[in-house]
């Protein structure tokens, strides 16, 4: 799934690819398998808009230059920049590509 998304995110495959791979008999079974196993009512803190992102239990805060993901990794998180500025790029041959 997190290739799937990655894709779709980052726009380093066509969506016509990612549709193909996200309707994959493997990757529906896989999807319904994780889905049936996973808890009905997490446990998600709440949240106060006055209250600091920091102290929230949701969020975190990256210094300038930080990696937050490589392509590849195994998805655990989903990111949403809520300030500032975020560089995505891609590595081919060792150079550095840059995506958005």
């Amino acid at each position: 799934m997190s290739q799937v998304l990655w894709d779709m995110f980052t726009g380093s495959a066509s969506y016509k690819d990612v549709l193909l791979r996200a309707i994959h008999p493997a990757f529906l079974g896989g999807l319904a398998k994780n889905a049936l196993a996973g808890d009905p009512t997490p446990d998600i803190p709440s949240t106060r808009k006055d209250e600091p992102m920091e102290s929230s239990g949701l969020g975190r805060l990256y210094d300038d230059g930080e990696i937050i993901i490589r392509q590849g990794d195994i998805g655990e998180n989903m990111y949403v920049i809520q300030e500032g500025r975020v560089r995505i790029t891609m590595t081919r041959d060792g150079a550095e590509i840059p995506l958005r």
